[in-house]
């Protein structure tokens, strides 16, 4: 599903690159306030990337609760996201320093503001783009709102770093609270109350970790009816036909409940295929904007020039965007598996390290 989702991430901002139109509300003859326009609603699938990692980075210290674990995972967060997010990051800069007009030429075309505009980088006034500030705003991404002009679809990266410090937290607190289950239901409740005054972006990783308390401290178990089931699957495409958070948030609900309850979908999606997906759907995130505004953008002037359509050149490079981009994310994929794995190692020792000293006993040698 995370692979799923990044594909309509994908589809989402080649849309807004090569044909903007299709984006517009319905009255002006887009997809906007439509049961189609999941198909390429990005935000939607934005926010329950946000909702399934609080389910997953939760799931087991609500099953297990380790305050060795925990805390090694909480100090592993950020090391784990900086790597790849920061070789994206010094890709982007690469594409402003040597194929900065690409994305304008294109622009001009399609009349996107979003691609002229560097896929709406923000980027501050009186910027100029150099390796050390590419360098700093790899960790910067993650620690501090709006600092994401060398990639802006890395816009979500404080979200996802905060959101898993906030789940992170309602674990901490649902162990402290483990034998009065109505306190830790008060609890997430609290937390949800805060994000919607505060920061509801990080909503749904509170939404997601009482998901995964629910099922996996109290045993929650959901089988869904055919009535159940597509009662939850007709709500999903009807809020997520705009872009609403709090709806938005819903229609992410309903979904994580219906791929709960139904284990015959869960198969479906648990094959081969969907296994990769997964695997490349972080990587994917990463590169795919990058395509848009380099190889894509000259494609699609190249197309133009040649005397194809807007809407056959738009449809063209959507589909060369999301092949491309996959074959792109393979290093991204490789180099995350390895420094997951290296960090995975680490992680082991730290917490064995953990519990001996909190056992009373020699630690075991590094």
């Amino acid at each position: 599903m995370r692979g799923l989702a990044c594909v309509v991430v994908v589809a989402h901002h080649a849309a807004l690159g090569f044909l903007p139109a299709i984006k517009a509300p319905w009255a002006d003859g887009g997809l906007l306030h439509t049961p189609l326009c999941f198909l390429l609603n990005g935000t939607a699938a934005v926010n329950f990337f946000f909702l399934l990692s609080g389910f997953v980075l939760t799931c087991g210290f609500h099953r297990a609760p380790s305050w060795p674990r925990l805390g090694v995972a909480t100090l592993k967060r950020l090391p784990r996201l900086v790597p790849p997010a920061g070789l994206s990051i010094l890709a982007g800069l690469a594409i402003l320093l040597f194929w900065p007009d690409a994305h304008r030429e294109a622009a001009a075309l399609s009349g996107s503001a979003w691609l002229g505009n560097f896929a709406n980088a923000r980027m501050p006034a009186g910027t100029e783009p150099g390796l050390a500030d590419a360098l700093r705003q790899s960790d910067a991404v993650f620690l501090h709102r709006w600092d994401y002009y060398y990639n802006s679809n890395l816009w979500t990266m404080f979200y996802e770093f905060w959101g898993s410090m906030v789940a992170f937290a309602l674990v901490a607190g649902s162990a402290i609270l483990r034998r009065a289950p109505a306190a830790v239901v008060a609890l997430h409740a609290l937390a949800l109350a805060a994000c919607a005054i505060r920061m509801q972006e990080l909503a749904p990783f509170v939404l997601g970790s009482a998901l995964a308390w629910g099922i996996e401290a109290r045993g929650l178990r959901l089988n869904w009816s055919g009535p159940a089931a597509a009662a939850l699957a007709v709500a999903v495409p009807l809020t997520y036909a705009g872009h609403d958070w709090t709806l938005l948030t819903l229609g992410s609900l309903a979904l994580m409940l219906l791929l709960l309850g139904r284990e015959d979908l869960a198969r479906r999606l648990s094959g081969r295929a969907g296994a990769l997906l997964g695997a490349l759907s972080f990587p994917l995130y990463l590169v795919h904007t990058l395509v848009i505004l380099s190889v894509g953008s000259a494609l699609f002037t190249a197309l133009i020039a040649g005397g194809v359509g807007r809407v056959a050149a738009a449809v063209a490079c959507m589909a060369a965007t999301l092949a491309i981009s996959l074959v792109a994310s393979l290093p991204f994929m490789l180099l995350e598996r390895r420094w997951v794995s290296l960090l995975n190692a680490f992680a082991r020792r730290g917490t064995a390290w953990l519990n001996a000293r909190l056992a009373g006993t020699t630690p075991p040698a590094p």
